[in-house]
């Protein structure tokens, strides 16, 4: 959309779109970039606003080469709420975040007790070829407490909210209640709207 801050890695570059939603990165360095967008966060309950990074796409930049891609021409709305589980509140200064992620295998069993091979297992070119293309597209919460996620292309995904408590008695943020599930989204339509239903929130044992 228009106005929205764009930007490369977290230490990388950053700009704004203009009012077409049009963007541009002047002298990328050559290499493999992640284009990210900020989003900024409000904490319920009060007038802190934070950012958190929303990765977009993956691209492969090449010498001397200008890459132009277009960022939601296609993808599904996964719409999903929460039920809270009796006992549990959001209380103030509690906040609800999470979002849709590409999964990862989990490494062999076999692998656990063996740290080297964990190791080269972990760094090995399949794994990080899927980990360069993992995609995450975050919840945006809406007025009257839904969650909905917007472009989210074709795949499988792991979907996830968690209840954020703040921070007590100078401990940080800790996540206090969380839901998870699993979705496929269609390629068909190729801009359709996928309602997850209620997703509800298991209490997280405190450490």
């Amino acid at each position: 959309g228009a106005m929205t801050s764009v930007r490369f890695d977290f230490e990388g570059l950053r700009v704004r779109t203009d009012a077409q939603g049009k963007f541009s990165f002047p002298k990328v360095p050559a290499g493999h970039r992640q284009l990210a967008r900020l989003v900024p966060n409000t904490m319920s309950g009060t007038s802190m606003t934070g950012w958190s990074t929303q990765p977009l796409k993956a691209i492969d930049v090449l010498p001397g080469e200008t890459a132009t891609i277009i960022l939601g021409a296609a993808g599904s709305t996964v719409t999903a709420r929460v039920r809270w589980p009796a006992g549990l509140a959001r209380g103030e200064g509690g906040k609800v975040m999470g979002g849709l992620t590409t999964p990862l295998p989990n490494p062999p069993s076999e692998l656990m007790k063996n740290p080297e091979k964990l190791r080269q297992w972990l760094a090995g070119p399949e794994l990080q070829a899927l980990a360069r293309n993992a995609r995450t597209v975050l919840f945006n919460e809406n007025a009257d407490g839904s969650f909905t996620a917007e472009d989210v292309e074709p795949g499988t995904y792991g979907v996830h909210l968690s209840l954020i408590g703040p921070p007590l008695e100078g401990r940080p943020p800790s996540i206090v209640a969380q839901a998870k599930t699993n979705v496929t989204v269609p390629a068909e339509p190729a801009s359709g709207k996928l309602d997850l239903g209620e997703l509800v929130l298991e209490p997280v044992p405190a450490r």
